[in-house]
């Protein structure tokens, strides 16, 4: 039993670290990196969906 306490202990632990360093404020050159590498996986996303539509209609 001591050891399950324990071991949520740690998990506790490591579940504040991870919200300490989300809680952290983002520098506006980090928000215009997510921002773009989103909108290149979106542009990704499209391009293998146009790809994959041209296979199938034959154009």
């Amino acid at each position: 039993m001591e050891k399950i306490i324990e071991k949520l202990e740690n998990i506790n632990k490591t579940l504040e670290g991870i919200l300490e360093v989300m809680k952290k404020p983002e520098s506006k050159f980090e928000k215009v990196l997510e921002y773009g590498g989103a909108g290149v996986s979106i542009l990704g996303i499209l391009s293998i969906i146009d790809i994959i539509r041209t296979w199938i209609v034959g154009g």
